[in-house]
Protein backbone atom coordinates (compact mmCIF):
# COMPACT_ATOMS: atom_id res chain seq x y z
CA UNK A 1 0.00 0.00 0.00
CA UNK A 2 1.16 3.26 -1.14
CA UNK A 3 1.58 6.33 1.65
CA UNK A 4 1.16 9.79 0.39
CA UNK A 5 4.73 11.49 0.86
CA UNK A 6 3.79 14.87 1.86
CA UNK A 7 7.78 16.10 1.85
CA UNK A 8 7.65 14.97 -1.82
CA UNK A 9 4.35 16.11 -3.18
CA UNK A 10 5.38 18.57 -5.43
CA UNK A 11 8.13 16.09 -7.30
CA UNK A 12 7.15 15.34 -11.18
CA UNK A 13 10.69 14.79 -12.23
CA UNK A 14 14.23 13.74 -11.41
CA UNK A 15 15.19 16.98 -12.02
CA UNK A 16 13.08 17.94 -8.95
CA UNK A 17 15.04 16.08 -6.61
CA UNK A 18 18.29 17.77 -4.74
CA UNK A 19 21.21 16.29 -5.86
CA UNK A 20 22.33 15.18 -2.18
CA UNK A 21 19.15 13.30 -2.49
CA UNK A 22 19.85 11.87 -5.28
CA UNK A 23 23.33 10.59 -4.76
CA UNK A 24 21.97 9.33 -1.37
CA UNK A 25 19.76 7.31 -2.82
CA UNK A 26 22.43 5.59 -5.64
CA UNK A 27 24.85 5.18 -1.94
CA UNK A 28 21.68 3.07 -1.09
CA UNK A 29 21.03 0.99 -3.83
CA UNK A 30 24.85 0.08 -4.08
CA UNK A 31 24.94 -0.66 -0.24
CA UNK A 32 21.84 -2.64 -0.11
CA UNK A 33 23.29 -5.38 -2.81
CA UNK A 34 27.22 -5.14 -1.47
CA UNK A 35 25.63 -6.52 1.69
CA UNK A 36 23.58 -9.09 -0.37
CA UNK A 37 26.96 -10.10 -2.30
CA UNK A 38 25.87 -8.56 -5.42
CA UNK A 39 27.56 -5.91 -7.55
CA UNK A 40 25.41 -2.70 -8.49
CA UNK A 41 26.21 0.13 -10.73
CA UNK A 42 24.31 3.29 -11.31
CA UNK A 43 24.13 3.89 -14.77
CA UNK A 44 22.40 6.70 -15.13
CA UNK A 45 19.40 9.13 -13.95
CA UNK A 46 16.70 8.95 -15.77
CA UNK A 47 12.90 10.14 -16.20
CA UNK A 48 9.59 8.12 -16.17
CA UNK A 49 9.51 7.49 -19.50
CA UNK A 50 12.65 5.81 -20.22
CA UNK A 51 12.14 4.06 -16.56
CA UNK A 52 9.34 2.26 -18.27
CA UNK A 53 11.13 1.34 -21.70
CA UNK A 54 13.34 -0.51 -19.20
CA UNK A 55 11.20 -2.26 -17.82
CA UNK A 56 8.73 -3.36 -20.46
CA UNK A 57 12.31 -4.27 -22.29
CA UNK A 58 12.90 -6.71 -19.09
CA UNK A 59 9.41 -8.31 -19.58
CA UNK A 60 9.90 -8.83 -23.04
CA UNK A 61 13.18 -10.67 -22.12
CA UNK A 62 12.10 -12.59 -19.16
CA UNK A 63 8.62 -13.53 -21.14
CA UNK A 64 11.08 -15.08 -24.59
CA UNK A 65 13.62 -16.67 -21.55
CA UNK A 66 10.56 -18.58 -20.39
CA UNK A 67 8.21 -18.96 -23.53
Amino acid sequence: MAIHSYSHEDVSSVDDLSKTFLQQLEQFFVSYNKLRGKKFRVKGCHGPKRALAVINKGIKAFEKKNA
